[in-house]
């Protein structure tokens, strides 16, 4: 309980960072709320109908609150509110009533777990994508903070401030600079050297995003560490894939299994 409740400060705090009034989180509070119910109803039903029309209702609240363009901005809220980590809400909501369905949560699930499973701060921006059942194991496990543990989280830390801090930095730089170059219209270098800067900046935001993606799960991943937490690995070596669906099965692999589960099985 006491880490719960800790989580629940942290997690409070990191949100409130994001906004400049209250009313900010009104439409997250709100969309929480009315998931939260659909999830007990589906959870005491256990019927397609309920699903669906669970689903039906989180997805269209998703698409309103993230103000997709091909809505009239006359049918959206008059007043700005926090839509960052919204996306990563929606994939654990849609997870929880799945589940609910299928009969793996047997008893209702408290708003605190809740909140801090949909709101987890490290997870809020950017996932990884946890599952609940593996979210409640966590908090359930003892933790023990031993000097081996201390040293591999601290060290998971630092090696993603690198990543971020250092290697995305270079590249960042190298691909603006390249950029420029294949974008300057003024310049119109040779056909072999346009596609030779062309190849090189595609190269150096692909090392770019991976650097700053995987950095930033390093970090949180060694933070959860720290509290007790286990994240699920994000990343595995992804330039080391062999083709595409090798990548795709390295590169941000908690979405990938969300996918594959909640989605083509």
């Amino acid at each position: 309980m006491v880490r719960s409740t800790v989580l629940l400060g942290a997690n409070g705090v990191f949100i409130w960072y994001y906004i400049n009034s209250a009313i900010q989180l009104l439409p997250l509070a709100v969309f929480l709320l009315v998931c939260y119910g659909l999830i007990e109803v589906v959870r005491r039903s256990r019927s397609a109908p309920s699903l669906w029309l669970g689903l039906a209702v989180a997805i269209t609240a998703f698409i309103y609150l993230k103000k997709f363009s091909f809505l009239d901005a006359s049918l959206l809220l008059p007043f700005p509110y926090l839509i960052i980590g919204l996306s990563y809400v929606l994939f654990r909501v849609l997870h929880l009533m799945v589940d609910a369905k299928q009969g793996e949560l047997a008893r209702p699930v408290s708003l605190l777990h809740f909140f801090n499973y949909t709101c987890n701060f490290l997870t809020f921006v950017a996932g990884p994508i946890q599952r609940y059942q593996d979210y409640m194991r966590s908090k359930d496990q003892a933790l023990v903070l031993d000097e081996g543990r201390v040293f591999r989280a601290f060290a998971r830390v630092i090696l993603g401030f690198v990543k971020v801090g250092v290697v995305s930095a270079i590249f960042k730089y190298l691909f603006d600079s390249l950029s420029e170059r294949v974008l300057d219209t003024a310049a119109n270098p040779a056909w072999p050297l346009f596609c030779a800067l062309y190849v090189a900046a595609a190269v150096c935001y692909t090392v770019y995003l991976y650097a700053n993606f995987a950095g930033y799960m390093d970090i949180v991943i060694g933070v959860g560490e720290l509290m007790g937490m286990q994240l699920p690995e994000n990343f595995n070596r992804s330039f080391l894939a062999r083709s595409f669906l090798d990548l795709w099965s390295r590169w941000h692999m908690s979405l990938s299994d969300w996918f594959k589960t909640y989605v083509f099985n």
